[in-house]
This record gives structure tokens, C-alpha cells and sequence, in this order.
């Protein structure tokens, strides 16, 4: 994983960031824009969390302060983002941040290390999520003032 970030990092692609708790410097997952074109003012976005913080919040607060960043600050005008179809947490991530179902691609291979079955390769299809500017706006403007998934003391 090292070695994709630095060579996508090289290429100015990508951009990488840790996900913290608050207080300390342990990383505890990574976020980031993949194949960020500045020209197009579009990217996708990434994101892993070790296992122990699952359900806590984080990801979704990490996937709210990177779209933030990238429609306030980079100016971007499109987010995409992708989740393996049996991977029902992160989907709720996505639809948290109201991200909307856009297309299926067709299954792709997991090692028999990636899935935690232990079972060998498998193919599952890729569900693809998209987001643009006035949409992401508007899931601000309409979000609960009292969400803890959207201000989440637990991440720096």
C-alpha cells in the first residue's frame, strides 16, 4: 500500500491523509482522492480503517472532512467514490454523506487475504457512487444539527 501511495503521490494523482484519534498520533486508517484531476475539478475517493474502529463513526466523519476539503478547498465539482457490493458499511458511509448509487462495474477478484473468508479468490461487482458540489451542499443544509457522525470528537 506504501508503495502505491508514494508512486500515485509522485504523479500528483492523489492526495493521502492519516486518520487519527483525537490526542494522539497512532494512525488508525487513511482517506484519501485517488486519480484527482485538478483540470476537470474531479476525484474519487478511498478510504480503509482498522477493524477495531468500525462502527464508531470515523469513517463517516474522515469521508465528510474529505469532501468538504475537496468542493471547499480544491474547488472540485465532482466526487466519486466505490465500495465493494458486499461491503454494506461502507455503502451507509456513502449514503451518509449523501453520495447517490450511480452504476455497478463488473466483479473484480479479491485475494483470498483481502476478503477474510480465507476461501480462495472471489469476484464481487464494484458499486460506484457520485457526488457533485450543489449536491453535497444541500446534504449540509439538510443534515440533523445534532449528528454525531458529522461532528465526531473522536478524529483529529
Amino acid at each position: 500500500m506504501l508503495n502505491q501511495i508514494r508512486s500515485s503521490s509522485a504523479k500528483l494523482d492523489s492526495l493521502h491523509y492519516g486518520i487519527c484519534r483525537k490526542g494522539s498520533e497512532q494512525v488508525i486508517g487513511i482517506v484519501s482522492f485517488q486519480h484527482w484531476n485538478d483540470q476537470k475539478g474531479t476525484a474519487q475517493i478511498g478510504y480503509i480503517l482498522n477493524k477495531l474502529y468500525w462502527g464508531k463513526g470515523l469513517a463517516t466523519e474522515a469521508v465528510h472532512r474529505l469532501l468538504t476539503f475537496g468542493f471547499d478547498e480544491l474547488h472540485l465539482w465532482r466526487i466519486e467514490a466505490r465500495c465493494y457490493e458486499a461491503n454494506r458499511s461502507s455503502e451507509r458511509v456513502l449514503l451518509k454523506m449523501g453520495m447517490l448509487y450511480e452504476r455497478s462495474l463488473p466483479a473484480f477478484g479479491l485475494n483470498e487475504e483481502d476478503d477474510g473468508i480465507g476461501e480462495g479468490p472471489i469476484s464481487m461487482d464494484v458499486k460506484v457512487y457520485g457526488m457533485c458540489r450543489a449536491q453535497f451542499q444541500s446534504a449540509i443544509d439538510t443534515k440533523p444539527s445534532h449528528s454525531a457522525a458529522w461532528d465526531n470528537p473522536e478524529i483529529s
